[in-house]
């Protein structure tokens, strides 16, 4: 698998790492509600609240590039990101809902890209 380059980190690319954080977000909150059984409920809120960490650190305001606050945030993508990962090798046993596990799938792939190229 080749390199990818890493993006210049700015305002719009913590602004497209948000939305791509909150939209998974977004998915997992409507896989939990759509969820039957408590060990699956529990499993997708662990993913959910690591995604959330994420959130919080970028709505902290804006980050500017190899500081301190880019340093933790970029810690705690690469934890959400391992989380996320395991997740999905999962995800057919624990969203069985095709459409929703296809659209959690799917955002999941947008974060880990978009996550990639600017802070992993």
């Amino acid at each position: 698998m080749a390199q990818q380059k890493k993006a210049a980190w700015d305002a719009d690319a913590q602004a497209g790492l948000h939305a791509a954080f909150q939209a998974l977000y977004e998915a997992l909150n409507d896989a939990y509600w759509a969820a039957d059984g408590t060990q699956r409920k529990d499993r997708i809120k662990g993913v959910a609240d690591s995604v959330f960490a994420v959130l919080t650190e970028l709505n902290r305001g804006s980050i500017q590039a190899q500081t301190q606050q880019h340093k933790k945030l970029k810690a705690e993508v690469n934890g959400s990101l391992q989380h996320i990962k395991q997740f999905k090798k999962e995800i057919g046993e624990l969203i069985l809902a095709v459409k929703q596990a296809t659209k959690v799938s799917q955002k999941i792939d947008q974060a880990v890209e978009i996550a990639a190229k600017l802070v992993v």
